[in-house]
């Protein structure tokens, strides 16, 4: 039976892996939106700065997969 894999940021990785991977972006998401409404920022800069920090964990994760190619 093959494995189901998926491309992140153009690394080919087990399916499993990917679910964790997400598993590791929702908190940190999570906790930066929780953050910014708490300050009182508006919707449009809440939404930044998830998108923003949800890019920076993919990409060190990926960066991480990457190393160990």
């Amino acid at each position: 039976m093959e494995k189901k894999t998926c491309f992140v940021d153009g690394v080919q990785i087990d399916e499993d892996i990917t679910r964790t991977l997400l598993n590791d972006v929702l908190p940190a998401v999570t906790r930066v939106t929780k953050d910014s409404v708490m300050r009182g920022f508006p919707t449009e800069i809440v939404r930044e700065r998830a998108k923003t920090t949800a890019e920076t964990v993919v990409s060190v994760m990926s960066a991480l997969l990457k190393t160990k190619a």
